[in-house]
């Protein structure tokens, strides 16, 4: 078996395997091109946790904690 970084809500649900995707937008100045703010479309929701956990893959090719 593999690890990856899974993510489970406060309940311990599994809802990301892999890197969070935090859907960022930088905004830059046009005048200067320095970062004015940063946005996170995405944020991990409230009581998340996140660890190294063992995987498996399903017969669809999809990703499964092996512990759910």
């Amino acid at each position: 078996m593999t690890t990856k970084l899974v993510y489970r809500d406060s309940a311990g649900v599994v809802i990301n395997i892999g890197e969070w995707d935090f859907m960022e937008v930088i905004f830059v100045d046009p005048d200067t091109g320095e970062e004015i703010k940063r946005v996170q479309n995405n944020p991990i929701p409230d009581g998340a946790t996140s660890a190294e956990e063992e995987i498996v893959t399903l017969e669809d090719g999809g990703l499964a904690a092996a512990n759910p």
